[in-house]
């Protein structure tokens, strides 16, 4: 068991058996657990999860467990707040990857909890945590973790292979969440940090609606199922353009008749790969990681 599967058996012992949390954490840190012990609601974007778990906690008047990266807290501090002047206990479990961001980034949110634990692989840290069925305020509890421990492979793609001689039509690639090899290639390369990965299909549609450049997006499943609603709006011209990388390529059967029903053409072999780059409609490519 890493450690946010300790912190997850602490409160099931507890009596705590219902969490929200994105479907990426889900894969991570959930997988191992009989469904019979447990309840998990996906919810991908941090502040309506946020405001889902105070909402299921006031409705079955026990505290709900939300899950989050630390770096997506500030999303959950409205539903926090309201959670506390409502007497309401929503027990947040904020995982970090970076030893020691815990000590004095999060005191804002000091005025919507009542406490806070940060564990930094204390074997003695749930001895000294109390019976949590008396609280009626929401809690904070944070967690290092081991980045090199994680299951989870990142996406991966070879550019090179993908595009072959094609890499020609292609001015600039934006990529979030993805890994690539580090080549010299014959288009921009440009790698968005993972702390912005909320809103980045919303901004490529909106920075196509000014750019003559051929720019492509390039992102994993969990980056697109964060911010996918946005392919139901009026704006997305022609020039829209967006691989998405997944580690599943079976499950996007059950996205191709949605992206379609939104005039979006969706391509899901790369032996298409000519077709999706040269398609002077808005288009969406899935494939498989290579890794």
């Amino acid at each position: 068991m890493n450690r946010v599967e300790n912190w997850v058996s602490f409160f099931i012992d507890q009596g705590f058996n219902d969490f929200i949390c994105s479907s990426e954490i889900q894969k991570e840190y959930l997988s191992d657990f009989e469904e019979e012990v447990y309840h998990v609601s996906v919810i991908e974007d941090a502040r309506s999860a946020a405001f889902y778990s105070f909402g299921r906690s006031k409705l079955c008047n026990k505290a709900s467990v939300l899950i989050v990266y630390e770096e997506y807290l500030s999303n959950c501090y409205s539903a926090l707040t309201e959670a506390y002047h409502q007497n309401i206990p929503v027990f947040v479990l904020a995982i970090s990857l970076k030893k020691n961001r815990y000590e004095s980034s999060n005191d804002y949110l000091d005025a919507c909890v009542i406490d806070k634990f940060i564990d930094y692989c204390n074997p003695e840290i749930f001895n000294q945590i109390q019976n949590l069925s008396y609280i009626k305020f929401p809690m904070l509890f944070c967690v290092y973790v081991d980045k090199q421990n994680s299951r989870n492979q990142p996406m991966f793609v070879d550019f090179n292979k993908l595009f072959g001689e094609h890499s020609y039509i292609i001015d600039k690639i934006h990529t979030c969440e993805v890994c690539y090899p580090e080549n010299e290639y014959d288009f921009e390369l440009n790698r968005i940090e993972l702390k912005y990965r909320y809103g980045v299909l919303s901004k490529y549609v909106g920075s196509l609606l000014n750019r003559k450049l051929k720019s492509i997006l390039v992102v994993s499943n969990s980056v697109f199922a964060l911010d996918q609603n946005i392919l139901s709006n009026r704006y997305t011209n022609d020039m829209f353009k967006l691989i998405v990388v997944t580690d599943n390529i079976s499950l996007i059967s059950n996205y191709s008749a949605w992206i379609e029903s939104n005039n979006i053409n969706c391509f899901q072999n790369r032996d298409d790969i000519l077709a999706f780059l040269e398609s002077e409609h808005q288009s969406i490519m899935f494939i498989e990681s290579e890794r």
